[in-house]
């Protein structure tokens, strides 16, 4: 499980530049990394997805006023996956040629406030 816990780190990192790619064609109206940022988050969810169902399988017990195990176990899928469900809104409405911007920023900025940043760089 350590390989896979160092992949889903590696792959954050790849979502946060490609992310910050995203956000600098928040300047013009082509969302040319807008598919690249989601490939990589659908990538980092399925990685991550499988760290969840092995980490939940070994708790023993659930302690909510533990924050590590409430963030592991909780708060972090949650927030991803609302993150990853803005970063697919924001990839429908730019194929629709509507305003992707808002729904990108949202996805970006919750992606950045659930990292476990105290983790590492790797």
């Amino acid at each position: 499980m350590e390989i896979i816990l160092s992949i889903h780190s590696i792959i954050r990192w790849l979502v946060i530049v490609s992310g910050l790619l995203t956000f600098l064609d928040l300047l013009k109206d082509k969302p040319r990394f807008l598919k690249l940022y989601t490939i990589i988050f659908d990538i980092q969810a399925f990685v991550g997805l499988i760290l969840w169902i092995h980490y939940l399988i070994n708790l023993q017990g659930i302690n909510f006023k533990d924050f590590h195990i409430r963030f592991f176990a909780i708060e972090h899928p949650f927030l991803m996956l609302l993150a990853l469900t803005f970063a697919h809104i924001s990839g429908i409405k730019a194929r629709k040629g509507n305003i992707w911007k808002v729904s990108f920023v949202v996805s970006f900025v919750i992606v950045l406030a659930s990292i476990p940043w105290w983790r590492g760089f790797l």
